[in-house]
């Protein structure tokens, strides 16, 4: 004869220990998720803020490749120590005629609203940014020849830290500097850019890159 249990707990799982299991589950899920997501966007705002100063680089590098080979008297010469422009013209030394230093066409650097902003505090193109502009480099500025090559775009109103109010916000001796700013140090040019970008959070971020130069002609 086989014999059969006849008390003790059944094999199995109750509909109370089936339920509790699976709510355990669930928070346990929620949980992963919730840890995966937050590691998605930190690694996200990580990406965007390399891609930034990707392209701030990229247009540095060429604004340097510009005044490096540039003649100080046709850039220098332009504004005094200590002074802060936001346009800067570059002549570059073809080399010297009977003595005198022959000079290549003119450009020009400078900051210029991006198509389809106004400048009134407004995001006019719909793009989530206020007010942005480019770097543009503009060769033979002025004329009927002049060609203009965008460096970079979405570049900040205003220097990363400051605000239109007549201050200097950020500390830095400067009241109001915009996004792209040009700083005689003797005899180096000292290039700023902050660029503005929408972040994985929809809002807007600021990067700002520096880099210092002397023109060597």
């Amino acid at each position: 004869m086989s014999a059969h249990p006849t008390g003790g707990r059944q094999a199995g799982f109750t509909v109370v220990e089936l339920a509790v299991s699976l709510l355990a589950l669930a928070l346990l899920t929620t949980g992963v998720s919730a840890v995966m997501g937050t590691s998605l966007q930190v690694w996200q705002s990580s990406q965007s803020t390399t891609t930034v100063e990707k392209e701030a680089n990229h247009a540095l590098d060429r604004v340097v490749a510009l005044l490096a080979w540039a003649g100080k008297d046709g850039t220098l010469g332009e504004f005094e120590d200590t002074d802060v422009v936001t346009s800067l013209p570059v002549r570059q030394s073809l080399g010297f005629v009977d003595g005198q230093p022959v000079w290549g066409p003119t450009t020009r650097i400078e900051w210029a609203p991006e198509r389809g902003e106004a400048l009134n505090g407004k995001d006019d193109n719909g793009n989530g940014l206020v007010d942005e502009g480019t770097v543009v480099e503009i060769l033979n500025p002025g004329t009927t020849a002049a060609t203009a090559r965008v460096l970079v775009r979405g570049v900040a109103p205003l220097l990363e830290g400051e605000l239109s109010n007549d201050l200097d916000d950020n500390g830095n001796g400067l009241v109001d500097e915009p996004g792209l700013l040009f700083v005689r140090k003797g005899n180096a040019v000292l290039v700023r850019l902050t660029l503005t970008r929408m972040g994985t959070d929809r809002k807007p971020f600021l990067r700002t890159m520096e880099t210092s130069v002397s023109p060597r002609n």
